[in-house]
């Protein structure tokens, strides 16, 4: 998959300049914000269905780069030069998605198990730079990061009779973060952090063409390593 893209945007705009006729509605005072984006990722996937179980296993890589340019105040902080500011986020991803379901029973019972385990790894340089018409004059703040997270995980799904059916599961999060070549020294260093989130879900029925759930569990969601991207922490996701 491929994909790039560049843009020019009006941001906020005073109402005074369209009220004066200095711009109409769709103006802008800086026409330099805007900004331009790549990605291109390579996705592998092998798959195994047997009499009993199934093995997925999917391997991924990506590269993407974000420059992106924007002036809110215009020439408030800043007579001269403006306003402008830049936010670059270049980086390069690569994961491991495999999981492997065992068919059996529990007594007289179909059920499923599952082993999973995911990990990716991000190698991540971004920053937030002073810029004039999108040329970089001065830097607020830099950084090289690199994270890594695995998850191993298990899950067990069981229908038990025809009108009862559950499904239970644990999962562990472990993250590696490592920050150098900071511009701010005190931002470099290693942390390491994990998290183990259980789920139990059951589903009652149908009666009347009608089902009943009761889904309880623990988890997380992490906005920290992915711009538009919200992590799902379920079990077997």
């Amino acid at each position: 998959m491929a994909y790039k893209a560049d843009w020019n945007s009006t941001d906020q705009i005073p109402r005074r300049a369209v009220d004066q006729g200095l711009i109409d509605r769709f103006g802008n005072i800086d026409p330099t914000d805007g900004g331009d984006s790549q990605r291109y990722s390579l996705t592998t996937e092998w798959h195994k269905l047997t009499d009993s179980g199934e093995t997925k296993v999917m391997a991924y890589g990506l590269y993407s780069k974000l420059d992106l340019f924007s002036n809110f105040t215009f020439f408030l902080d800043d007579p001269i030069r403006g306003d402008q500011f830049a936010q670059p986020d270049e980086r390069w991803t690569s994961g491991l998605k495999a999981t492997h379901t065992f068919f059996h029973q529990i007594g007289n019972a179909e059920s499923e198990s599952t082993l999973g385990l995911q990990i990716r790894n991000d190698n991540i340089n971004n920053g937030l730079l002073l810029t004039q018409a999108r040329q970089r004059y001065d830097t607020m703040r830099e950084d090289d990061v690199w994270v890594t997270s695995i998850s191993p995980y298990a899950e067990n799904k069981t229908r038990w009779n025809d009108w009862l059916r559950t499904s239970l599961g644990v999962r562990f999060d472990g993250f590696r973060f490592n920050v150098t070549h900071s511009n701010i020294p005190e931002n470099n260093g290693n942390s390491t952090d994990g998290l183990v989130s259980p789920k139990l879900g059951i589903v009652f029925g149908p009666w009347a063409e009608t089902e009943f759930y009761l889904n309880g569990g623990l988890g997380f969601h992490s906005k920290l390593l992915f711009a538009n991207r919200l992590v799902d922490f379920r079990c077997g996701s």
